[in-house]
């Protein structure tokens, strides 16, 4: 009986854990205290996306969705970004670090030295945007490339500053 418990609390932690609301961060204190300095802006959401779609959406997906045409055999697959399981779950100090350093023991590219730290900075509040967008609990449709902001014609330009 008591191994029943056991095993079912742990079942239980392990749940709250993988589907909480939040996911704990553990972050280098260089990063851990960072603020985005363009939250909320415009500006910056439009530039994050020009730079997403050159830089990230070769694995991530023009929609974000984690479905880009590199992607294709990745283990890990490369992270949904425009749903509710991974942007909503971090702040935006994490966000940047993961954009600066990469992730190891996955595809994830460090972009340290590729792009600058504005730059990375717009992404995240680029993403940041997606999740807005996203409903809560519902993953967004995977149906074609994130929409152009008014007035915008969709970025169909080759990378040109793909990592590697």
């Amino acid at each position: 009986m008591r191994r029943r418990v056991s095993r079912c609390l742990a079942a239980a932690a392990a749940i709250l854990l993988c589907c909480g609301r939040a996911r704990a961060e553990t972050l280098p204190s260089a990063f851990a205290s960072r603020a985005n300095p363009h939250a909320g802006e415009v500006a910056a959401r439009d530039d994050g996306r020009k730079l997403f779609l050159e830089n990230c959406s070769q694995c991530h997906g023009e929609a974000a969705d984690g479905h880009g045409p590199a992607a294709q055999g990745l283990v890990p697959p490369p992270a949904n970004l425009a749903g509710p399981a991974v942007v909503p779950q971090h702040s935006d100090a994490y966000l940047f670090y993961r954009l600066t350093v990469g992730k190891s023991g996955t595809a994830m590219p460090s972009f340290h030295g590729v792009l600058s730290e504005d730059e990375r900075w717009t992404i995240v509040t680029y993403l940041r945007s997606l999740a807005q967008q996203a409903p809560e609990g519902r993953e967004p449709a995977a149906a074609g490339p994130v929409p152009a902001p008014p007035g915008e014609a969709a970025n169909q330009a080759a990378p040109t500053r793909l990592a590697r």
